[in-house]
């Protein structure tokens, strides 16, 4: 009734968002975005958005529907309509790819998203042979 019908938000029944500790909608500015999947680099990514009053959110694996709710509305109400940028930090496979994807389709429910970067992937690195 909430994901797939969406009749219902899970703020309607006042679910309490097990992971609102890790993430938070910045100062100066809340419209860009840090994210890692990753929970051991919640202090890493926290600190950077923290220098420069940017939002941050660490996932923990696939973003869940709560989380997007909530955080969703904490950040539109905070950037006012302005676009999302993403800065995404995700492991570099199949299943980072799905992770940054449903992240970006999560938040655009309630914000528009200007662009989504993934800060890791393959160009990174040269391949020896």
């Amino acid at each position: 009734m909430i994901e797939e019908k969406e009749l219902f938000r899970y703020k309607d029944f006042g679910f309490f968002d097990e992971t609102a500790d890790w993430r938070a909608v910045g100062e100066k500015l809340p419209h860009v975005l840090l994210v890692t999947e990753k929970k051991g680099l919640l202090f890493f990514i926290q600190s950077m958005a923290t220098a420069v009053g940017a939002s941050y959110m660490t996932l923990k694996g696939e973003p869940t529907m709560i989380a997007m709710e909530y955080f969703g509305d904490e950040l539109r109400e905070k950037c006012g309509g302005r676009p999302l940028t993403i800065l995404c930090v995700t492991d570099v496979d199949p299943a980072g790819d799905s992770i940054q994807r449903n992240l970006a389709k999560g938040l655009a429910k309630t914000n528009a998203i200007e662009r989504t970067v993934r800060l890791v992937d393959t160009s990174l690195y040269t391949i020896i042979r």
